[in-house]
């Protein structure tokens, strides 16, 4: 049994309209995502002690033309205290934008491991903190390569998104 759908099926229209919410959020959330950490730019520096920082690694191993190859994946895990204001707050963000660091297929830049083999936990260092709620704070300021490249992405697929569903609704 072979399922036909034409350009003007209900489904197709729906998987168009999925498309596109997907595309506009994915736009979105790219968007907000640059601006805060355009913003962290001008973030209240505060002390903080270092609770957590750990380097996890691990291998990536692939075959390519019968050849092996290994990946060396370290990603930095982090959490420290600050307080603002007499509250405490607890942080484990290393820039606003680090979802990527956590990504096991790719390695932190080389400032941030050293930072994190260099600050051991006890120890005082200076974070960031966002002046209109506190509990959001980064460890470097700006916004990281990691974050230029998943900025790249979101919007690559953001773009595809769109495209594929005004390309199925104006085929109707």
């Amino acid at each position: 049994m072979e399922i036909q759908l034409s350009p003007d099926s209900i489904v197709v229209k729906i998987i168009a309209v999925i498309l596109f919410i997907i595309g506009v959020y994915v736009l979105i959330y790219s968007i907000y995502d640059v601006f805060r950490s355009y913003k962290s730019m001008f973030w209240v520096p505060v002390e903080a002690v270092m609770i957590k920082n750990v380097i996890s690694y691990s291998e990536n191993v692939s075959y390519n033309d019968g050849r092996k190859e290994v990946s060396h994946i370290y990603r930095p895990e982090i959490s420290y205290k600050y307080e603002v204001r007499g509250f405490s707050y607890t942080g484990n963000r290393i820039y606003w934008m680090d979802a990527l660091m956590g990504n096991s297929h790719l390695t932190a830049p080389m400032h941030v491991l050293d930072f994190i083999g260099e600050t051991d936990p006890g120890e005082r260092f200076a974070v960031y903190f966002d002046p209109d709620n506190h509990g959001r704070s980064v460890v470097f300021r700006g916004i990281s390569n990691y974050g230029i490249c998943s900025t790249c992405i979101g919007l690559l697929a953001a773009a595809l998104c769109l495209y594929a569903a005004i390309t199925i609704l104006t085929k109707v």
